[in-house]
């Protein structure tokens, strides 16, 4: 009953949020009270009768909430296996094995957890860098993109299934991510920006990939997957079990913007929606390039010029924009006007970037 009041409390949040069921609940209690009162420490060493451990192994914990039902016990470890929801979203961690039985390693209640269930706002260490959270979303007007494929990224956003997976792939500064968060925040939710390739440069990937996910789950987020070229093709072994293990039954919408269609992901994530999002024609270049110089005198042809002469993604012109004004600033601080050449400059300058 406590579950169902009004406001709803944060442990059934957490319940919903990451398809915990009633045994892992009880599992999260029980790690969770000597955390909020310290002399309950005291208690559980008494229930367990061994006061030289700081933290209950999860053989203990099997027992304390069976209350000496033996299938019960059974059952209650199996929740502390590693496909398990406690485990595979790092909602629970496991001491070192070492020389002990495995009912013997001790448990622990994830700090990020435990920061949930006591109301802060954090993000975890573990993924510091690694994720952007985007609270205030931008507005659809913000996007330059074909309107029939907003509105078809929109309809699979909708999926009725539930939670949707979905797959838009296209190079990158396309907008892939910006239209993903424009219409979520029309959805009401906002957005986790995971950056996978920084993840797999970081090292740790399973526990990273799950640690960034549970961020998006914890926030009732739509996750946003930032993949890359190297990604695409040749993704760690490590990174895709923990793709497939990590989003199996999250509750929240996954997006993977990624450059193309890797094979690997349509085989570890059920139902995945595929879109191709291409990169901006002449028009949605011309457009992006008036956006990006808004503010400064610029010379309407020299805009038709650089925008035919360049197929960049709208990430690129906004840099090379950036430079085109910066130089024109330089020239004149007063009365800032780009020209042609500063526009072919900064334009040539994102080539040599690339290389």
């Amino acid at each position: 009953h406590a579950l169902a009041a009004e406001p709803e409390p944060l442990l059934a949040l957490l319940a919903g949020l990451l398809a915990l069921a009633e045994l892992d609940l009880a599992i999260v209690c029980l790690l969770l009270a000597p955390e909020l009162d310290h002399e309950l420490e005291r208690a559980l060493a008494y229930a367990r009768d061994d006061f030289t451990r700081k933290r209950d192994d999860i053989g203990s914990i099997a027992r304390l909430i069976a209350a000496g039902d033996a299938p019960t016990v059974d059952r209650v470890l199996l929740r502390f296996d590693d496909a398990a929801p406690l485990r595979r979203l790092g909602v629970v961690s496991l001491g070192q094995a070492a020389d002990l039985p495995a009912t013997m390693r001790s448990a622990r209640l994830a700090d990020r957890i435990v920061a949930f269930l006591r109301g802060h706002d954090t993000v975890d260490e573990l993924v510091h860098g690694l994720v952007r959270i985007r609270e205030l979303a931008p507005l659809r007007t913000d996007v330059v993109m074909n309107g029939e494929l907003v509105q078809r990224i929109g309809r699979a956003f909708d999926d009725p299934r539930g939670a949707p997976r979905v797959l838009l792939a296209g190079p990158e500064g396309a907008g892939r991510g910006l239209v993903s968060e424009a219409l979520f925040g029309e959805r009401g939710r906002s957005s986790v920006r995971i950056d996978l390739p920084g993840i797999v440069a970081e090292g740790r990937v399973t526990e990273r990939v799950g640690a960034a996910l549970r961020e998006a789950a914890l926030r009732d987020a739509a996750a946003i997957l930032d993949g890359g070229t190297a990604i695409d093709r040749e993704a760690p072994r490590a990174l895709i079990h923990a793709i497939a293990d990590a989003t199996a039954e999250l509750a929240v919408p996954v997006v993977f913007a990624f450059s193309s269609h890797p094979s690997w992901l349509v085989e570890v994530v059920p139902a995945l929606i595929e879109l191709d999002v291409p990169p901006p024609t002449f028009r949605e270049r011309l457009e992006l390039w008036r956006r990006a110089l808004a503010g400064v005198t610029v010379a309407a042809d020299d805009l038709e010029i650089v925008a035919s002469r360049y197929a960049f993604t709208a990430a690129t012109i906004a840099r090379a924009a950036h430079r085109a004004v910066q130089s024109a600033r330089l020239r004149d601080p007063a009365r800032p006007e780009v020209t042609l050449d500063d526009l072919g400059d900064s334009a040539r300058l994102m080539f040599s970037h690339r290389l």
